[in-house]
């Protein structure tokens, strides 16, 4: 009596468009037998392959193969699966919170329909502060880094040395976070709420670095020229905006005769929001 192995090699397919120049991902799933190793399948496609690929909307685009590799990995025998993702990939949200495989630990559910399964590693960061009405504990400590090492792609949580406020000592704790995947906000809302439960704070907020994908220019830019930037998010907002930070003071973008600010359109993301910056001149000078 035997079982036969199949492994299932989860590539992404690099495809650029002929005629506009952009380039597309797309997910490759292959079953074979484990005799059959993932670099015959993916050399079996030769870069430079025209393909004719149908959108979304019904219509035919040429695209040209720009390059491919393997992305994870699942070794299947009978009903126990053993998936893993490549080097230089984590797995995705979907896999850690629907399917619990996170981190770096080996996934041994069936994932091989998940899309995406692993994706490119990102620099996330968050830092926080609770303040409590009473001193923070050692065991308040270990319940902040519990919390946040719930969420998909944590590298690190360091719990900083308690700060008192004016009239407690040592109630107010900070911490920061480090991860390689972009979190749903959805996800870290319910660990700050439970956060703010546990350690019975009277307040507790986070702010991220890494979550979004900006766009302005790379050089000195002209005086008096006109820029433009963009934010694009991967998840729906209800409003998006841009702020101007300087030393001691934060405000809110609006639209004036300095600059305009509007929703974009974007194929690739849920949320997008655009600043012009009309005649730039120093005022505008802050971050």
């Amino acid at each position: 009596m035997w079982t036969r192995a199949f492994i299932f090699l989860i590539a992404s397919i690099y495809f650029i468009q002929v005629i506009s120049g952009e380039i597309y991902v797309s997910e490759l799933t292959v079953e074979s037998n484990v005799t059959l190793e993932a670099s015959t399948i993916l050399s079996s496609w030769s870069n430079g392959l025209q393909l004719q690929v149908t959108d979304q909307s019904g219509q035919t685009q040429t695209v040209t193969l720009e390059s491919r590799e393997v992305t994870a990995e699942c070794v299947v025998i009978g009903d126990e699966y053993n998936c893993s993702c490549s080097g230089g990939y984590v797995w995705s949200n979907e896999a850690c919170y629907n399917f619990g495989c996170c981190n770096d630990s080996a996934c041994l559910k069936n994932v091989s329909l998940v899309a995406p399964l692993c994706i490119p590693p990102v620099n996330v960061s968050i830092n926080g502060t609770a303040v409590l009405s009473t001193a923070v504990t050692a065991a308040q400590k270990t319940q902040i880094q519990t919390e946040l090492e719930k969420l998909n792609g944590v590298i690190s949580v360091t719990v900083l040395t308690p700060r008192s406020s004016p009239t407690i000592s040592n109630n107010i704790i900070d911490f920061v976070a480090n991860a390689s995947v972009r979190f749903n906000t959805t996800k870290l809302q319910e660990i700050v709420t439970n956060l703010k439960a546990v350690l019975v704070a009277e307040y507790t907020f986070v702010d991220t670095h890494g979550m979004v994908t900006i766009g302005a220019p790379n050089k000195t830019v002209d005086y008096k020229s006109q820029q433009n930037l963009r934010c694009d998010f991967d998840e729906s907002t209800d409003f998006a905006g841009w702020n101007l930070s300087r030393t001691n003071e934060r405000f809110e973008l609006n639209n004036g005769r300095q600059l305009t600010v509007s929703s974009c359109i974007s194929t690739d993301y849920p949320s997008c929001v655009n600043v012009t910056l009309n005649e730039v001149t120093g005022i505008l000078a802050g971050k």
